[in-house]
């Protein structure tokens, strides 16, 4: 059984179409098409996350605990560009450590910025609904730098320690590393869910719940004033 799934699952990444001789898709990401439509992406979130640096950096007056998570967001952001960038265009030997490397900071950059996004909609929950005190607030943003920062950084370390990333062969992604190919199809999956396919699903929702949460208490605050 385990035969015939891992089978199935590289099945898409090394088998021709239903055209003929056409190319697959380890050709299609590494070919010249994907690869500037891809870094014209990365460039702009680039050239995007620049631009929030240097308005938070210019004007003191919008440093804000809100704002310095959208800061924080950025810089995620920001490294998961570059990263992929490199990918595309890397001159390492696809099973070479560089390719490991280039997976992992990929996913010490990507599951932060999912972290600082969940928090930063808890915020805007915990101040405008909960009224939390200005020490609260301390406490909790000290607790949001200790989790953001060290479950990512401790899930980076474990999945390149246990070859969980490096070279992916375009299975799982688009002409840059993540996943690693070479291990069991049921690995892959674990990995895809632990560094980062888990933490976006639980993101979705999360963030859903507490907007619905500040929009009703902004609503039944409205209407009291009224």
């Amino acid at each position: 059984m385990d035969a015939f799934f891992e089978a199935n699952f590289f099945d898409l990444a090394n088998k021709s179409t239903i055209l003929g001789n056409t190319p697959n898709h380890s050709n299609i990401a590494r070919g010249i098409l994907n690869r500037t439509l891809s870094t014209t992406a990365a460039s702009l979130s680039i050239a995007g996350t620049l631009a929030i640096f240097a308005t938070f950096w210019m004007w003191p007056d919008l440093r804000t605990n809100s704002r310095r998570m959208i800061v924080f967001i950025s810089v995620g952001d920001f490294l998961v560009a570059v990263a992929n960038i490199v990918g595309l265009w890397g001159i390492y030997p696809g099973h070479g450590v560089g390719c490991q490397i280039q997976a992992a900071v990929g996913v010490l950059a990507i599951i932060p910025s999912f972290f600082w996004t969940v928090y930063l909609s808890l915020y805007f929950y915990l101040i405008i609904c909960r009224r939390i005190s200005l020490e609260w607030e301390k406490r909790v943003l000290r607790l949001f730098h200790v989790t953001a920062w060290g479950i990512p950084l401790t899930i980076a370390v474990m999945s390149f320690a246990l070859r969980g990333v490096g070279y992916a062969a375009n299975v799982c992604s688009s002409g840059w590393c993540w996943i690693s190919r070479d291990q069991a199809w049921w690995k892959m999956v674990l990995w895809m869910f632990v560094t980062g396919k888990a933490w976006e699903i639980i993101a979705y929702i999360t963030i859903s719940i507490f907007y619905v949460l500040v929009k009703t208490h902004i609503r039944r605050q409205v209407f009291k004033i009224v």
